[in-house]
């Protein structure tokens, strides 16, 4: 997994006051032979807005065998996809990337934005800021908050420390934190493992079942964009499965099969002939470009360098599903299972395979339109309900 680690103390440029909220995935946790649990130490990936692109990617060895990749806030989101199979944790010395990048980021697999939230109380303690001096301490804090609100919203996970004593934040309770980071599910059992063995989660419902076994599928995805899954059932059995991905007998996408996949700015359309400024074939080109980013123009006025979803190889998971079902297998009774919101060309496609109900995990940017062709075809749609799984939690420290 790529963790993201964001604090409204700004993990970057007060990075060794704060260094113990990072520690336990850079250093590992549990080495020790006694101990039940343990934490493999993550790859860390250090984003520094003023290295030369000839010191960026760079892998530094340091001791115990741990390594740090060097990057600058243009090549971040490069290195990042680049390493999505590994665990890293990402550092960056500055808000103003990670506010630029954090949508993008979160896109990528494997992604998780993991946001700690300090009591100003403790900062002021921790950072040791003179009386006279505390009211511009926090007027800058609410000023950053206020100038890089996009980086707070949402995040994966949420952890709020607390302490009902006030400690400054001392080893004591720098180990309490560990200790509570190592009980969140999500590392516990992804990113911890035991010398007996992962245990096994308490029994999962149909509904968490069946969107874990898309979620299964989704690490067969070969693709760079993103990573989909999807599962058919009918009466709680398994139809069909499908992931994202170029098909069969054609170079993989993360293998360079796919063009738009492989590049990191939007450029999109094969158009050759030249094209004044008053042509009208440029107004459905501004359109795309509002959809994904700005258009390219050589000097004589043709597109060059474009790749749109139509030039796309991939095919969609619910697509792959579908196609893996067959007309015979699918009716009222299926439910497809997907972790994203279907596009809205594999919704008309699910309209006309005969599916009775769709259930999404994640939001995409035109569920809208894809709820109004459900409501119109008669098919349900819901967002699958996550029930006990945590996005916040409360440290006490």
């Amino acid at each position: 997994m790529i963790i993201l680690v964001t604090s409204n103390a700004s993990i970057g440029e007060e990075y060794n006051s704060y260094s113990f909220l990072t520690e336990p995935f850079i250093s590992g946790f549990g080495n020790d032979s006694n101990d039940t649990t343990f934490m493999e130490p993550f790859t860390l990936l250090r984003c520094i807005d003023e290295l030369n692109d000839s010191k960026s990617n760079r892998i530094v060895q340091v001791k115990n065998s741990k390594q740090e990749i060097l990057c600058n806030k243009e090549n971040l989101v490069d290195i990042v996809t680049a390493n999505y199979d590994k665990n890293c944790i990402v550092i960056c010395d500055s808000l103003s990337t990670i506010s630029e990048n954090i949508e993008t980021l979160r896109k990528r697999p494997s992604f998780i934005h993991l946001h700690i939230e300090i009591p100003l109380s403790f900062m002021v303690k921790k950072e040791k800021i003179a009386s006279d001096k505390v009211f511009d301490f926090i007027q800058l804090k609410e000023e950053n908050f206020k100038n890089y609100s996009s980086i707070y919203k949402n995040p994966s996970i949420k952890i709020s420390l607390q302490s009902n004593n006030h400690t400054v934040l001392d080893k004591t309770a720098e180990i309490s934190y560990i200790k509570q980071l190592l009980e969140i599910p999500i590392f516990k059992h992804t990113t911890l493992s035991t010398k007996q063995g992962i245990s096994s989660p308490q029994r999962p419902s149909w509904d968490e079942y069946f969107m874990q076994l898309a979620n299964l599928a989704s690490t067969r995805s070969n693709c760079m964009k993103r990573k989909v899954g999807c599962c058919i059932v009918s009466k709680n059995k398994v139809v069909a499965t499908g992931y994202n991905g170029t098909p069969r007998n054609l170079t993989n996408c993360f293998s360079g099969g796919c063009k738009r996949c492989n590049v990191t700015t939007a450029t999109s359309t094969y158009v050759t002939s030249p094209l004044s400024s008053s042509d009208s074939s440029l107004s459905s080109i501004n359109r795309v470009e509002n959809k994904i980013g700005s258009i390219n123009l050589n000097g004589n006025g043709a597109v060059k360098n474009v790749h749109t979803l139509g030039t796309c190889f991939c095919l969609h998971a619910e697509e792959n599903a579908l196609l893996e079902a067959g007309n015979i297998r699918i009716d009222s009774d299926c439910v497809l299972y997907c972790d994203t919101c279907p596009c809205i060309t594999c919704s008309v496609k699910i309209v006309q395979a005969g599916i009775g109900e769709v259930v999404y995990s994640q939001s995409y940017n035109m569920d809208s339109e894809s709820f109004a062709i459900f409501e119109e075809a008669g098919i349900k749609i819901r967002q699958f309900d996550h029930g006990g799984i945590k996005k916040d939690y409360t440290f006490e420290l």
